[in-house]
């Protein structure tokens, strides 16, 4: 049958080159529909709408900014007691604990150093990143100069504010950004994370009361009715060197206290 059908196109050359010019003419048309398409995107194209951040959003740049020097003040003061440079500290391992609760007589219960601990951190956060914020808003104003705007800036204050589970630090200060089509005005930038040093904190200050009015401190039964903390007490050289930990997330907290200690030989 294949046999008859080759010799029938061998006797019909008109309608074997008539398929040939139907396939040519295919192939033509959808040459001319694919340079259509590439011309077509070519004259239509628009660059994909990528996040990038706006010359005119300083809040983003500054609460990226506040936040990267906050949280490199962070270990610091977990690991000194709350303070960026601590005024007495006691040596153990390689480590130094920073006293919060200091007596250097004996009998005597310990005297809490610092009352106030919430506040002395948020003041601590606040004289470490003040600098760097500066920088920040330095860098900002530059840039934002270099792509033609107007750029003016008032007094910089910076409250830090500690809460439970997380931090607040809020950058007041003027700033007026003047465009060709558009003028923004603004009066302060707030910075919100996670951390628990507020948690910590409390913690460390109930020790440190328990220690100034009792000489000790139950870690056992605080464990048992905290079981997401792990509290360590170490006695060396007649401190109590604690270490205050967060079991989800391995986050410390560390301090001493001396008091109550009794002479040598009794």
């Amino acid at each position: 049958m294949n046999r008859k059908k080759e010799l029938c196109l061998a006797f019909n050359p008109d309608k074997n080159l008539a398929s040939k010019k139907g396939q040519v003419a295919i192939f033509i048309v959808v040459a001319i529909v694919l340079v259509a398409t590439v011309l077509l995107i070519f004259l239509f194209w628009k660059e994909p709408n990528i996040d990038r951040p706006s010359p005119l959003s300083p809040a983003t740049y500054i609460d990226s900014c506040v936040k990267e020097s906050a949280k490199k003040a962070i270990p610091i003061l977990s690991e000194n007691g709350g303070s960026i440079e601590p005024k007495s500290s006691i040596s153990y391992s390689g480590q130094k604990f920073a006293y919060l609760c200091y007596n250097a007589n004996y009998y005597d219960s310990c005297v809490n150093q610092q009352p106030m601990l919430i506040e002395h951190i948020e003041q601590s956060v606040t004289d470490y990143i003040e600098p760097e914020v500066k920088d920040c808003f330095s860098r900002l104003k530059a840039e934002l100069e270099g792509k033609g705007y107007e750029v003016s800036i008032g007094q910089l204050k910076i409250e830090t504010t500690l809460e439970p589970n997380r931090m607040v630090i809020t950058s007041k200060r003027k700033m007026t950004i003047s465009g060709e089509e558009e003028t923004q005005n603004f009066d302060e930038f707030e910075t919100r994370f996670t951390t628990p040093l507020y948690d910590l904190s409390e913690i460390a200050t109930e020790i440190v009361n328990q220690e100034a009015a009792y000489c000790d401190f139950d870690t056992l039964s605080f464990m048992l009715m905290h079981p997401e903390y792990d509290v360590r007490k170490k006695v060396i050289e007649d401190s109590n060197l604690y270490t205050l930990k967060i079991l989800e997330t391995g986050e410390e907290f560390k301090f001493a206290v001396r008091g109550c200690v009794m002479p040598p030989g009794i």
